[in-house]
């Protein structure tokens, strides 16, 4: 699927692919672009030197293991978001009603992916590639300014992802995990990007501060980034333990980068 950036598709879910490949299925959309089938939302199949394009995606094992490889797009509006890879070899045998199945998959896929991941995630904005950018760094200055006017101290909450991500992963059997891992990040930036601050501390653990009045919000605080999460993702019981540590910050005298160094 498209990634938020738009320059990418990358794995949502696969199967029967091993980790070399899964980590290298991250293909530019300029790549797609040129293939006027694909980009005209056609089922294309490539065998052979057809296939060689996508080559560099692939195991060395995997790449020589499977002959064709067929692409499914997934359009809306003319626009190509997502698409499934299928990859198989002669010794497989024929897929039996290869063009009424591809057909399907396309129709159904396009219209539930589209309307119950990618839309709304397209929607969200997306952490930045790097925490100390000028414009991040002056939101979150910003944050600051409005702690001191309003005499408010800022919370902050450290969240487990690794907790988190198991959680989630349980009821979604072949889910890509690094896909998974940045949808979470962008569902819980932007429910601190109007409040507050997002901060990933290390790969595992990750920060969000916002202006509260009283240090016992970090009750409801912590009660309610579980519930946004339970919400995101229903068929999965989100533990309390995803929460590791809260604590406030009184009147803060750092500069926005000083104060994400302090964390």
């Amino acid at each position: 699927m498209l990634e938020s950036s738009g320059s990418y598709f990358s794995p949502v879910a696969s199967v029967g692919l091993d980790q070399t490949t899964t980590h290298r299925l991250r293909i530019p959309s300029e790549i797609l672009a040129q293939n006027s089938a694909i980009a005209a939302g056609s089922l294309s199949i490539f065998e052979k030197i057809e296939r060689q394009f996508l080559e560099p995606f692939f195991s060395v094992r995997e790449y020589g293991l499977f002959s064709t490889l067929v692409i499914v797009p997934l359009h809306v509006s003319s626009k190509l978001f997502a698409f499934f890879l299928v990859a198989y070899s002669k010794e497989d045998g024929p897929i039996e009603n290869e063009d009424a199945l591809f057909e399907n998959v396309a129709q159904l896929g396009a219209a539930n992916l589209y309307g119950k991941y990618y839309e709304w995630l397209s929607k969200l904005p997306s952490y930045p590639d790097d925490a100390f950018s000028v414009e991040y760094l002056a939101k979150i200055d910003s944050l600051i300014d409005q702690s001191r006017q309003t005499g408010k101290q800022l919370l902050i909450v450290e969240l487990n992802m690794e907790v988190l991500l198991e959680s989630v992963l349980s009821t979604l059997t072949y889910a890509d995990k690094k896909r998974i891992l940045d949808d979470m990040e962008t569902v819980l930036f932007s429910f601190s990007a109007g409040l507050g601050l997002y901060f990933r501390k290390t790969d595992r653990n990750v920060l969000l501060g916002f202006p509260v009045r009283s240090a016992q919000d970090h009750f409801f605080l912590s009660d309610h980034i579980v519930r946004v999460l339970n919400n995101r993702y229903p068929n999965c019981r989100i533990p309390s333990g995803v929460i590791l540590s809260t604590k406030t910050m009184g009147e803060i005298h750092l500069s926005s980068r000083d104060l994400l160094n302090s964390l």
